[in-house]
Parts: C-alpha cells; structure tokens; sequence
C-alpha cells in the first residue's frame, strides 16, 4: 500500500517530510529479502530517486547504508522487475538515448554484486554431480521408483 502511495510525486514528497522514508526501505529489505518485497521497495526508492525536491533522500539513503543492502540483497531474487528498477533508477529515465552520466552510480555495485551472484550459482550448479541414471539412461524419480513393482527375486540376482 505504501508503494501506491508513493506513486503520486505530490504524496511522495508529503510522505518523506513525514516520515524517514528511507529508513523504512532498509528495514523492510533487510527483514525479508524475498521478491515481494524487495520489488515494491525498489518501485519507492525508484520514484523517490526520480522526484524532484527529494533531492536529500539519495544522500540519506547511501548514508545509512541502503546501496550496500542493495548490493547485498539483490542478486538473490534477481528478476527481469527487479533488473527494470535497478537499471531505471542507474542510468536515468530521461529522453535521451545516449547519456554519459549515470543518474545513480552507486547502483552499479548492486548490478555488479548481483552478476557475480548470478554466474557464482552457475558456476555451482555446473560442478554439482549428475543424478544417477538408469538403464534407460533416463532420469527416474522417487515417485516411479516406488509405483513399480519390484521382483525380489531380481533384487537378489543383484546381490
């Protein structure tokens, strides 16, 4: 609900006078990194980053460590949303297609952190063994194993 609020610039700017906005962002991320959270988190930090006025909130959000919970955090529930955030907020949602100044650098280490995540799990699952393989040379899982019948006699031919 507050990612709706904060969707409107007018409410956005009420809500950070309020309330120490970015505050709420790290602790709602550092509590729970899953992707329902972090995606409506980053959809607030990416309109309060793009509001003009809230100049402020970038420097507050950096001094209170957001960008490295960000670097953190992200590459685990790395998803094309979370990837549209990251690189709207980094490079600037201006008309212009080719910019030499990025919006927000201190994003590119969450882009970084979150590619060697990224090809650090690929790398894992490739040296992980492969599953052991019947006859057939088909995999066979548990569930088939147990529905077929089993000839004893056959299990002690084995032995």
């Amino acid at each position: 609900m507050i990612a709706q609020l904060c969707a409107q610039p007018v409410r956005l700017t009420k809500l950070t006078k309020a309330l120490a906005l970015h505050r709420l962002l790290i602790i709602f991320m550092s509590s729970n990194s899953a992707f329902y959270v972090i995606v409506p988190c980053l959809a607030i930090l990416e309109n309060c980053l793009a509001t003009p006025g809230l100049d402020s909130f970038q420097r507050s959000f950096e001094a209170e460590g957001g960008f490295a919970l960000l670097a953190r955090t992200l590459g685990s529930c790395w998803r094309d949303d979370v990837q549209g955030h990251v690189f709207r907020m980094m490079l600037g949602d201006s008309g212009e297609k080719e910019s030499s100044t990025l919006a927000c650098g201190q994003l590119v280490s969450t882009v970084l952190a979150a590619l060697d995540f990224l090809l650090q799990a690929s790398g894992e699952e490739e040296s992980r063994p492969l599953p052991a393989r019947t006859r057939s040379g088909t995999i066979t899982s548990i569930r088939s194993v147990a529905l077929t019948p089993i000839n004893t006699g056959e299990l002690k031919a084995c032995l």
